[in-house]
């Protein structure tokens, strides 16, 4: 069998060779959230989930909207008591996600803080999509600031030498061969949309030493005038403070894994732009990017985000149990629970 009746057979077959901890509600088994860096599946609508890296650590909290949100508390389709004090959360919102995170650097980051979307394979566009993808990426790049930063089929470098923009066939990039070398180097883009945190996010509140931290499940606040003033100008990040960050939306819905509430648009498919792929969701710092005080955007913002070049500081390998393949750090994640629960 092949075609989309094979892959849903795999990831059945999959999804059921491995047994983990129940999560907060019955929706949330569908989403797998693995740590790529420690390869564990993290539960959302729980408790903060601590990290610790060479270059930073703190708490991460992803909280996702489930349906009992919309309906009144006597609901039958509960959760935990962990995800019914979310769903109380999110119940006068329109937010179909947030995710919530507290970080102290160990060392003052060489560049600005960034929040990436990252794909493994080249999306694949035709004439009128890339007009679409160009004119929507414009109209970000307006709303946040100029800090936006992405690469729809990734480095490839001749690409952009013998790419043809004005052919009706679809992107080939990624049947273009990098050097070796390159390759082995990290000197290379993955397909990814990256936002500067400092405008991207919805808040950003800086602790000095001796402050109190804000509650990471809570509503947290920020000063409405250094919100504006963030939103404006550079932020210089350091490892004497601690940031708490916040980002969330009413236009995706990883559950269900659409796009949904958009102005004049139908709701659509994650799917109908990346395929079949699992996402990458990244905060990260950049090397050999030194912050310059009075700093012009386009010289903060531009220039390449090349792997060899990226600190994570979060990273999340995302898929869905019916809508996207087993990604790479998924599979990892089912052989090392598949040799535990054997013991």
């Amino acid at each position: 069998m092949t075609g989309a009746g094979a892959h849903n057979n795999v990831r059945r077959s999959c999804n059921e060779q491995v047994r983990e901890s129940p999560a907060e509600h019955p929706e949330l088994e569908k989403l797998y959230a693995i740590d790529v860096n420690s390869c564990t599946r993290q539960n959302a609508n729980s408790d903060p989930i601590p990290f610790d890296s060479e270059h930073a650590s703190g708490f991460f909290l992803p909280m996702i909207r489930t349906s009992d949100a919309d309906a009144a508390k006597s609901s039958v389709n509960r959760g935990t008591v962990k995800n019914d004090a979310v769903s109380d959360y999110f119940r006068p919102k329109q937010r179909r996600f947030e995710m919530q995170m507290q970080i102290k650097f160990k060392e003052e980051p060489e560049s600005g803080l960034w929040f990436g979307c990252m794909l493994d394979d080249p999306i694949k566009l035709n004439k009128v999509q890339k007009m679409v993808v160009k004119t929507a990426m414009n109209f970000v790049n307006k709303k946040n600031s100029g800090a936006v930063h992405y690469n729809v089929t990734g480095n490839k470098p001749d690409e952009d030498e013998h790419s043809d923009e004005n052919s009706d066939e679809p992107c080939k990039g990624e049947e273009k061969k990098m050097d070796e070398n390159e390759t082995k180097a990290g000197n290379y883009e993955v397909p990814h949309i990256s936002f500067g945190v400092e405008t991207a996010f919805n808040i950003v509140v800086v602790s000095k030493p001796g402050d109190i931290i804000p509650q990471l499940g809570t509503d947290i606040v920020e000063d409405p005038e250094l919100r504006k003033y963030r939103k404006k100008n550079a932020m210089k990040f350091n490892a004497t403070d601690t940031y708490t960050l916040c980002i969330w939306s009413a236009y995706v819905d990883f559950l269900d894994w659409k796009v949904v509430n958009m102005p004049v648009i139908r709701n659509f498919s994650i799917a109908n732009f990346f395929g079949d792929q699992t996402i990458y969701l990244s905060i990260y710092t950049l090397k050999n990017r030194k912050f310059i005080e009075g700093e012009d955007k386009e010289s903060k913002y531009g220039g390449t985000h090349n792997v060899v070049d990226m600190c994570r500081l979060i990273d999340y390998e995302l898929s869905h149990g019916e809508k996207t393949r087993v990604g790479k750090t998924r599979r990892k994640w089912m052989e090392k629970v598949k040799v535990t629960t054997s013991r």
